[in-house]
């Protein structure tokens, strides 16, 4: 019996080592969630053999160094300098307008004749020439005959044919008058700028 005994813990021996042995072969290195049963050895049916289970030692994995096949270098920042660039940026430009042109002094001819005076408009600047295209004398004297004279001009006595100017240097409005026949003979210049 003794022998039946010993051929029996030999048996389970070897059977437990073999399943340590396939267990380590295994290609995943993560334990498997279910734990493989004990091996159980029988022998002839008369006699009966209980496994019992010894400690074994699974072999330790032994360590060895590998060396590194890449240096981990930290990332260093590295500052890049900002460089000059031209935009073009669209500047406003006018078109330019061709100067206003700066009306000349006009010269306007005004006739006096059978007792009338002209209402005349005109610019500043502008020259006025009254010219006696009548038979009789007469004048072209600033105001009105109810006030009389302003003292802006007077052409004194035209005889016919005779002429009088005078320029305008400011706007406004300027009533005359002939100071022969007073409220007979009666006019205006209107002065624009």
């Amino acid at each position: 019996m003794s022998t039946q005994r010993g051929m029996s813990w030999t048996l389970g021996v070897v059977l437990a080592l073999i399943a340590l042995l396939a267990a380590c072969a295994q290609p995943t290195a993560t334990p498997t969630a279910k734990p493989k049963p004990a091996a159980t050895a029988t022998t002839k049916p008369a006699a009966t053999a209980t496994v019992v289970p010894t400690a074994t030692t699974a072999p330790k994995p032994t360590s060895t160094s590998v060396p590194p096949t890449a240096t981990s270098v930290p990332p260093t920042a590295t500052t890049v300098p900002p460089t000059a660039t031209s935009t073009a940026v669209p500047t406003a430009t006018s078109t330019p307008k061709p100067p206003t042109p700066t009306p000349q002094p006009a010269t306007v001819s005004s006739t006096i004749a059978d007792f009338t005076l002209e209402k005349l408009t005109i610019r500043v600047g502008d020259t006025v020439v009254w010219t006696n295209k009548g038979v009789l004398t007469h004048t072209s004297t600033s105001g009105t005959p109810a006030a009389g004279p302003s003292g802006l001009w007077d052409s004194l006595y035209l005889s016919p044919g005779k002429s009088f100017s005078f320029t305008f240097t400011k706007a406004g409005t300027f009533d005359y008058y002939c100071r022969i026949h007073g409220s007979q003979m009666t006019g205006s210049v209107t002065v624009t700028q």
